[in-house]
């Protein structure tokens, strides 16, 4: 296991899961940092695997659950599949999965939602070579609806992929459910419960549904975030995709002059893989239309939507490599595997099969991907002494204009793994403050603990709570708010 090195993870990645394991949820917890408040449910379940034997390690733990699961779903669904489909689809993938195996020890979602967008698209890849009136293809729908909600509470760059892939195998199902009405209650009851809890923490955190969104912000409270502040975020975080070395959004956004420079930094592997897919795409359709005239050849061109959708998405909103997940791959493997079966039904196709192949040809090839796969994973950059520990910083405790107590870390701002709370920007006008619940103008006596930035004056003159206990490492004796 290597040691975390992912920029966002020391950002906010490794603090929210610690938010989460030794606090209940706080509202207006973005004051304190805006990125505690994404829409990013992955970090739950990264804290729930924080338990015995475990404690602490969860953070990779969940990476290697996740990686195992995506494996095993490859090869169920590639047994019964032809030799072609392994070699191309599952060849793919494999190498993909050595580069996932060398990011592990870093918390990211972009990770998890990559795993989840490949155990996606493998069950419709079988449900489409299924065909339907089946059990297991109506299983395998069932199971696809709940992993394209789950990639949207990962996180929102998913939604293109998630919602064109929900919509190609009602397509393969043609648009006819055999399961009984009760599982589906049940599934859709689930979902439903789902959608709440995780829509009322992210409006508990931010005053909002799953930010940067700006669904209900329009509701202003103490607590919660300036629409203002969330539309920056959110076209700060468009802008730095195109343009990471512009922190002006508006700058970059609402014209093209960012696309050259964007182009030029684009890595030349990631360029090839897109070239090769769109030909091989090109050729798969183009062979489908002209010369396999069959419409069970035809219908595995719909697996092409959620891709391009998912690309075109991406290319338009935040055209970071990093939001993409795992379409990449899986366009480079999707079309590699319907190209080359698209040729063997040719006349020229046909003459290559009567070859035959030398001895120990698959054994090479299988020796390239394994390569190939080591490279991607940085065999180097792995230790073999078990988990590696967090990169410690040096933060400095600082007090609010009112008493608070928060450490700030210098050299970059990175938390990592801190003692709460921690920031790597310092607001001189945070307050961590209690007030009782109202309900139709009538006070309550339970009380609710919040975070607010906003200046105004507090009528209630509520005391200022800490989370740092005073001592003398914590909160300066002389200073008269820790007497």
């Amino acid at each position: 296991m290597g040691s975390p090195n992912n920029v966002d993870s020391g950002l906010y990645h490794f603090q929210t899961i610690r938010w989460l394991n030794e606090h209940p949820l706080i509202f207006g917890l973005a004051n304190v940092h805006w990125r505690f408040a994404f829409n990013q449910s992955y970090f739950g379940f990264l804290a729930l695997l924080n338990l015995y034997p475990f404690w602490g390690k969860g953070y990779a733990a969940g990476g290697i659950f996740l990686l195992t699961l995506s494996m095993c779903t490859l090869i169920e669904v590639g047994a019964r599949q032809t030799k072609l489909w392994r070699w191309t689809v599952g060849g793919v993938l494999f190498v993909y999965f050595g580069y996932v195996a060398g990011t592990l020890s870093s918390p990211a979602p972009d990770i998890a939602i990559g795993l989840v967008e490949i155990a996606i698209a493998l069950l419709l890849m079988r449900i489409a070579l299924s065909g339907p009136g089946t059990e297991q293809t109506d299983r395998d729908f069932l199971v696809v609806a709940v992993l394209c909600f789950t990639a949207v509470t990962i996180k929102l760059s998913g939604v293109a992929f998630s919602a064109i892939s929900i919509f190609c195998g009602l397509i393969y199902l043609k648009f006819k459910l055999h399961t009984g009405a009760s599982v589906l209650l049940r599934l859709a009851a689930l979902i439903m419960f789902a959608t709440v809890v995780h829509s009322i923490r992210s409006y508990i955190l931010s005053g909002t549904i799953m930010f940067p969104s700006t669904a209900l912000a329009l509701v202003d409270k103490e607590w919660s975030l300036q629409l203002s502040q969330i539309l920056f975020e959110k076209d700060l975080i468009l802008s730095f995709a195109r343009r990471p070395d512009i922190l002006n959004p508006a700058i970059v956004l609402g014209n093209w002059e960012w696309f050259p420079e964007w182009f030029a930094r684009m890595a030349v592997d990631v360029i090839s893989i897109f070239v090769v897919s769109f030909f091989a795409m090109v050729v798969s359709i183009a062979g489908s239309i002209f010369i396999a005239q069959k419409k069970e050849v035809k219908r595995l061109n719909v697996l092409y939507l959620p891709l391009v959708g998912s690309v075109t998405f991406w290319f338009l909103t935040a055209p970071d490599i990093r939001f993409l997940g795992a379409v990449l791959p899986l366009f480079l493997a999707t079309g590699l595997w319907l190209a080359i079966r698209q040729i063997q039904l040719t006349q020229f196709g046909q003459k290559l099969e009567s070859y035959t192949l030398p001895k120990g040809s698959e054994v090479a090839l299988a020796c390239g991907l394994l390569v190939l796969s080591t490279k991607l994973m940085g065999i180097r950059a792995i230790s073999l002494e078990g988990w590696q520990p967090i990169p410690q910083v040096h933060a400095e405790l600082r007090r609010t204009d009112s008493g608070f107590y928060i450490f700030v870390p210098g050299g970059g701002g990175f938390c990592w793994d801190h003692p709460l709370p921690c920031a790597p920007i310092f607001h001189p006008n945070l307050r961590f403050k209690d007030a009782p619940w109202t309900i139709v103008g009538t006070d309550l006596e339970i009380e609710r603990k919040y975070f607010t930035t906003k200046t105004n004056p507090d009528p209630t003159k509520n005391q200022i709570y800490r989370f740092v206990p005073n001592s003398d490492s914590q909160a300066p004796a002389n200073d008269p708010v820790s007497k």
